[in-house]
């Protein structure tokens, strides 16, 4: 799993950790990534790249 890949995830509306390991597959192994993904949600939230619904 690409960090590109994750960030479209989110563009696309997945809100949070969950809804990307949904959509992505990320963080389904070890769980070492749990931090980044949210982190990288949280970066594109702030930025108002994800849709209205994300809040």
């Amino acid at each position: 799993m690409t960090e590109r890949e994750v960030l479209a995830a989110v563009e696309a509306g997945a809100c949070d950790l969950e809804s990307v390991r949904d959509a992505t597959g990320a963080n389904t192994g070890c769980g070492d990534c749990a931090h980044d993904i949210e982190d990288l949600i949280a970066d594109r939230q702030e930025q108002g790249a994800t849709p209205d619904a994300c809040g």
